[in-house]
């Protein structure tokens, strides 16, 4: 880096960061910290069938070649965030206000299990060493909490070592609504699995929980959880799938009784890890997941597994009628797929085709081609819609240089802009700023461990190591209810 330059970095921001052009800059920067209060408030407290699929109806159909808008050639003074960032280390919980570089410590005894939902973070902390955990609402603005459950640990033993240590319960079974007002985590009963939901309540500063009934939810004790996959198709509307269907539970009834909304895969596929006494293979159900719901809960984007991979397809909720989605597939790599509408959606093809799908409710159920466009084959992940007709997204080589980029796409002119400078790694996670005018990233293999932010105007991603601490984890962006 120019000697100019150099110095222009020390006298704006008081950092140093003398990386080679577009590779990840370290930097230090002076740390404020404030100490938490010395008390915290705390409240106790259809079906597929195996007929022919439809095929895809092309209407007003155009293939446009993308113009890709290059990144501006003058140099930038480089920028800090404008938005908090939440993160914990040393098993407490951290708030980093980058307009004045103070580090505010918010929670202590942080201890497991970290989710974040606008003003609050969830946690598991132990209360008993190897016995006993609490799980923890922390409402950030009026810094106080409350204790929703306190559960035994699990007892994990490790045959390699002999060793039995005891862990969090809960792992990942824990599940927090867009809007902060529910929380579940799922428990034992019987054979089955059971989730327990709490509603949220804010007043007078501080923050309470009301049970619910404990909800049946028809998974399996000896299943794994990873297999429920919970998702909110509305703020008060909760869904996960089981090899009996997709179920909702509707939590603006009174009612609260789950309901399968979609039924079951009827389709089969040959499972080779299943034989008879031939050797010859035997046909195995399909099994259905959630993916994205469409704005409205009218429509589901479901991932229909068959072994290592499979396909996607457009599920209509009050009909059960349904229609493959062409050429879409997951798997190892998996094709990328976001609402734009009520009704329409845009696919992300592992071979570079981007195509906007409308969804066609005369006989045949089917999806109409609205447009497509053609970019570089790769892989394609951590969607965004920034408005109208304005996607950002995550792209990545499959072969050649571990390296993605952050693109944005006009999907009515065919315009792509560059808009990171190269990330160094062949799979990224992306945490937008509400905004999405800036990002955090952090490579999901090789060996950083580290999170760097790019304020996406072409310069060179920053690492935050030095300012977040090496050992830092479970990092987000800071929203508020009012976002």
């Amino acid at each position: 880096m120019r000697p100019k330059l150099f110095l222009l970095f020390i006298c704006v921001i008081g950092l140093i960061g003398c990386l080679p052009e577009q590779e990840p800059v370290t930097v230090t920067r002076p740390i404020v910290v404030t100490e938490m209060p010395t008390e915290v408030s705390v409240s106790t407290a259809v079906p597929p069938t195996n007929t022919p699929l439809p095929t895809a109806t092309q209407v007003a159909a155009a293939t446009a070649t993308p113009t890709t808008i290059p990144l501006p050639t003058s140099t930038p003074e480089p920028a800090w965030p404008t938005t908090p960032i939440l993160f914990v280390r040393d098993n407490i919980l951290h708030r980093w206000l980058p307009q004045t570089n103070e580090v505010e410590l918010l929670a202590e005894r942080v201890d497991s299990f970290r989710v974040y939902a606008p003003d609050i973070a969830v946690f598991m902390r132990e209360v008993v060493p190897q016995e006993t955990y609490a799980l923890i609402v922390f409402h950030i603005p009026t810094q106080t909490e409350v204790e929703i459950v306190r559960l035994p640990a699990v007892k994990d033993f490790n045959p390699n070592s002999g060793v039995t240590s005891f862990v969090p319960p809960l792992k990942n079974a824990v599940t927090v609504s867009p809007n902060s007002k529910w929380i579940g985590f799922v428990s034992e009963n019987d054979d089955m699995l059971s989730l327990t939901l709490h509603e949220l309540v804010f007043e007078n500063s501080v923050v309470d929980a009301r049970q619910l009934l404990s909800i049946p939810t028809d998974i399996r004790k000896d299943s794994s959880i990873y297999l429920a996959y919970f998702s909110w198709n509305q703020e008060n509307q909760l869904s996960w799938s089981t090899g009996s269907g997709i179920w909702e539970l509707d939590l603006a009834n009174d009612s609260v009784e789950p309901k399968i909304i979609i039924q079951p895969s009827l389709n089969t596929y040959n499972h080779p890890g299943s034989v008879d006494e031939n050797g010859d293979y035997l046909p195995v159900r399909t099994r259905l997941s959630t993916y994205r719901w469409s704005p409205d809960g009218r429509y589901l984007i479901a991932r229909e597994a068959a072994y290592e991979g499979g396909a996607f397809r457009i599920i209509e909720r009050e009909t059960d009628r349904t229609v493959v989605i062409p050429d879409a597939y997951y798997g190892a790599y998996s094709d990328a797929l976001i609402w734009i509408t009520n009704d329409s959606f845009i696919q992300f093809n592992l071979n570079g085709t981007i195509t906007h799908w409308q969804v066609q409710t005369e006989e045949p159920f089917s999806l109409a081609e609205i447009t497509s466009f053609q970019f570089e084959r790769g892989f394609f992940d951590n969607l965004s819609q920034i408005s109208g007709n304005h996607i950002r997204f995550s792209y990545s080589l499959l072969s050649g240089p571990a390296t993605s980029w952050i693109y944005d796409l006009n999907f009515e002119t065919g315009e792509f802009t560059k808009l990171s400078s190269d990330l160094e790694s062949r799979e990224i996670v992306v945490y937008w700023t509400p905004n999405n005018e800036e990002i955090l990233w952090q490579p999901t293999n090789g060996p950083s461990t580290s999170i760097f932010y790019d304020s996406l105007d072409g310069q060179a991603s920053v690492n935050l190591d030095e300012v977040l601490g090496t050992d830092s984890c479970c990092w987000s962006w800071e929203r508020t209810s009012s976002e």
